[in-house]
């Protein structure tokens, strides 16, 4: 019985979260052992302190025969022999651990030598340490305070030992988790894919052949259950337009009247193409944009998705002969609204930007986004005249019989004489096969004209252009 792929991807994450709760609970216990191995060698190292304070108690006895140095001495043999029982008793409950048995016994010999030792001297407290007796009985005790120290240094190492050997074996077990881990991962994956790649493959040759005309269905295959089910409906689909071909053939044929669909795709170039150098610069330039700058990208690149939208919108109202919405706008707002759209795209050119606008001059009666749209493309178009950088200069002033004028002023290439007389007409174009429809001019010239304005142009070659719009002043300044 074939798996379906949301049964694959669940059986995957299952045997991955099993795998991570086995590697989990192992680490645990190894952590577990070296925390009670560093127990036994923090203990391991109090009993060589004591045994320390033990030898130094023996010194001052040997030295000055003062009563308190033995009573010491005394004490740190119990004392020692309590920290080595209780450290004796939990290395021996640790599976595997080393043998202590020589601790006890370097304990019971140096407390044999030394309860000697000291008989020995209260006997006679007089008696020269040189003497045989005294000479014998000191180098026994001292020959056992040595081995008691070796003992306990050795219990100290053995089990630092130990500890280095977990942690060895943690790696491997971490280093084979990991290749046990990746290696199911990546058997779950193939499975995976497999079962999604190759019909997918399939039905991306049958959309070709679509395409090219031939309806074909996709042929059988052993598909997952989910997969089985998108090819039935692709396979419906491609009746169901294989059915309604002529009239499909009819509706792009209607959809792709030349000059509607290029002007749209024209005017859409321009928010596209602001949004793309935004989001450019934003990628380009991050770690230097300040969080005000980089909010003023995002919302311009918010601003000019709408604008966008509202093409499509207006063309879509288009059909219905609907008039745009025209209200006062004041022009030393939308000549710096427009003039912002393509900043990104002169910093990136090497143009700079000039806005004048004075104050006191009249509103105008528009359909904001209708000119907001025909100032960004004279901007780009000067933008796109200047490809060595140069000076966008942008003036506006009251003109004569109650017009606005915004003058769109560059120091570009300039246009021929020849040239001028058709710089308005559709799909004329001096640009290259891949620089421009010809109808940006054009659809900016109509858009002007149906607000009762007019656009005027003159250019000297070498010298630059300058496209002055005039438009009929609104009621306030």
């Amino acid at each position: 019985m074939l798996l379906k792929v949301r049964s694959w991807i669940i059986l995957g994450y299952l045997v991955s979260l099993g795998m991570l709760l086995l590697l989990g609970v192992l680490v645990f216990i190894d952590l577990g052992w070296v925390k009670t191995r560093l127990d036994h060698v923090e203990a391991a190292d109090d009993l060589t302190a004591i045994v320390l304070d033990v030898r130094r108690g023996e010194k001052n006895y040997l030295l000055y025969r003062d009563a308190g140095d033995r009573e010491e001495v005394g004490r740190g043999l119990d004392r020692l022999d309590g920290a080595a029982a209780s450290l004796e008793s939990a290395i021996d409950r640790v599976p595997g651990a080393a043998p202590v048995s020589e601790l006890a016994r370097s304990r019971a010999e140096y407390r044999a030598a030394w309860e000697s030792l000291v008989t020995i001297l209260a006997a006679d407290p007089r008696q020269a340490i040189g003497a045989p007796d005294v000479e014998k009985a000191v180098e026994r005790t001292r020959e056992a305070g040595r081995l008691l120290q070796e003992t306990t240094r050795e219990v100290s190492s053995r089990e630092r030992v130990r500890i280095a050997d977990i942690l060895r074996d943690s790696r491997v077990l971490l280093i084979l988790a990991f290749l046990l881990t990746t290696g199911m991962a990546v058997a779950i994956g193939y499975a995976v894919s497999s079962r999604i790649v190759s019909p997918l493959r399939r039905l991306e040759e049958t959309t070709k052949r679509v395409a090219r005309g031939d309806f074909s269905p996709v042929p059988p295959g052993v598909e997952p259950g989910e997969l089985e089910s998108l090819v039935r409906a692709f396979n419906l689909m491609t009746k169901e337009i294989e059915s309604r071909q002529e009239q499909l053939v009819q509706a792009r044929k209607l959809a792709s009247v030349g000059t509607l669909t290029s002007g749209v795709a024209h005017e859409l170039n321009n928010p596209l193409s602001n949004i793309l150098t935004t989001v450019q610069r934003l990628r380009e330039e991050e770690a230097d944009l300040s969080p005000e700058e980089r909010d003023r990208l995002l919302h311009v690149a918010e601003r000019e998705t709408g604008r966008a939208t509202e093409i499509v919108r207006k063309l879509l109202d288009f059909a219905r002969e609907h008039p745009a919405e025209r209200t006062i706008q004041d022009v030393s707002r939308l000549v710096a609204e427009a003039v912002e759209l393509v900043r990104n795209q002169a910093a990136i050119q090497g143009v700079d930007c000039e806005v004048r606008v004075p104050a006191g001059v009249p509103g105008v009666l528009v359909a904001r986004g209708e000119i907001k749209q025909v100032l960004v493309n004279l901007f780009l178009n000067a933008i796109q005249a200047m490809p060595r950088g140069g000076t966008l200069r942008v003036e506006a002033h009251r003109g004569p019989d109650s017009f606005v004028e915004i003058a769109v002023c560059d120091t570009g290439t300039g246009i021929p004489p020849e040239h001028l007389d058709r710089v308005f007409d559709p799909f004329f174009t001096t640009k290259g096969v891949r620089e421009g429809s010809g109808l940006g001019l054009s659809v900016s010239y109509g858009i002007v004209r149906r607000h009762g304005g007019t656009i005027l142009v003159r250019s000297e070659v070498g010298k630059g252009s300058a496209f002055t719009v005039r438009l009929p002043a609104g009621e306030r300044g």
